[in-house]
């Protein structure tokens, strides 16, 4: 069982998701006095760090995967857009430098899909230099069967094992660069990314059959209130970011579009198939946080206790459960295909009679 370490852990999206998939939270870290009430209240016995930048590997026991999804607020294109660098989304360096210390297993980041031109060069400059290699996704929440789109994108990072030394980036790339070089990924008229099609094949939206379901759900009548009162306390974006690798054709990605289709089918559809009656949308003239924590993917009542504010801002600033939970099984299941492939390579020494 893999032992999760939960940074920036809001109201702990993350090990909900991951601790569905077989892993296990063993600690947090989270500065939100809301926040770190849901998660006490919810994992009463899993130690809560209230400072990631007092926080290191004396602190911990042994970590497998440190995961989750450092501030968005300099990057998001609801914000200012100040950048990596800014002083909220610098907290990335916090991130890093863990990852640095305790050299995980894996490495599971999310942030805003504006990520793509506000800074995924420097957090993939970064992991390089440690030695770490990385594969990221735009897996919004309408990939699993959620009912918003929501787009993230996610970043899996695990050790380079093909040159184990901490190597310098390999290509000297700034984020202006990169930004532009990509700036046209989710323009539907792009001929170098066929739109839609160039992603659902790329791996980060369902196909053409889920796709369709799942818009005609979006679609359904739930409410007088109108999708746009939704959108206006979860600001999303509708930009797609990207998807790729950091270059290594030699390793084959964690999370593949096959998969994401897979979960839609078995786990969203099922999350998100009908409305819960004891949580309407609307409760004293405006939104239910209740309703709001089951939009989200999340036990209702999971923030009960806090204020109206309180509740509804942790949500919008949370990840779906759901995603993380997705995560975890694909990483789990390459663990176990590679440990296969190692037996069958082992064998296939011994009948050469190569020890």
């Amino acid at each position: 069982m893999y032992k999760v370490l939960d940074i920036f852990s809001g109201i702990g999206g993350f090990s909900l998701g991951l601790e569905k998939s077989g892993m296990k939270t063993v600690a947090f870290c989270e500065i939100n006095l809301f926040c770190e009430k849901v998660l006490s209240k919810h994992w009463p016995d899993v130690p809560l760090f209230h400072d990631v930048t007092l926080l290191g590997k004396k602190d911990l026991p042994q970590i497998d995967v440190i995961a989750g999804g450092f501030p968005c607020q300099d990057i998001s294109i609801a914000g200012k857009k100040k950048g990596i660098n800014a002083e909220r989304s610098g907290l990335w360096r916090e991130f890093a430098r863990l990852i640095n210390e305790i050299r995980p297993k894996y490495a599971i980041i999310e942030n805003v899909a504006n990520l793509r031109s506000q800074g995924l060069a420097r957090v993939l400059k970064d992991l390089w230099k440690i030695g770490y290699n990385a594969e990221w996704h735009c897996i919004p929440a309408s990939a699993v069967g959620g009912l918003h789109r929501r787009d993230r994108i996610w970043i899996i990072a695990y050790p380079n094992i093909f040159n184990k030394e901490r190597l310098p980036f390999r290509k000297k790339e700034e984020e202006s660069s990169f930004g532009e070089r990509n700036k046209d990924a989710t323009n539907p008229y792009c001929e170098r990314c066929n739109s839609g099609q160039h992603h659902r094949e790329r791996g980060y939206l369902p196909d053409d059959e889920n796709r369709q379901h799942s818009e005609i759900q979006q679609k359904r009548d739930i409410g007088k209130s109108g999708s746009c009162k939704v959108c206006q306390i979860l600001p999303d974006t509708d930009q797609q970011g990207l998807q790729g690798c950091g270059g290594l054709e030699e390793i084959s990605p964690i999370c593949t579009q096959t998969q994401i289709s897979t979960y839609y089918s078995l786990r969203g559809v099922k999350q998100w198939e009908k409305e819960p009656i004891e949580a309407p949308r609307l409760k004293n003239d405006r939104l239910n946080p209740d309703w709001v924590e089951w939009l989200m993917g999340y036990p209702i009542g999971w923030t009960e206790g806090g204020s109206f504010r309180e509740r509804i801002m942790a949500l919008g600033n949370s990840v779906v459960p759901l995603i993380p939970e997705f995560l975890g099984m694909a990483i789990d299941v390459k663990e176990i295909c590679m440990k296969r492939e190692s037996m069958l390579l082992r064998k296939e020494k011994i009948q050469k009679g190569v020890k």
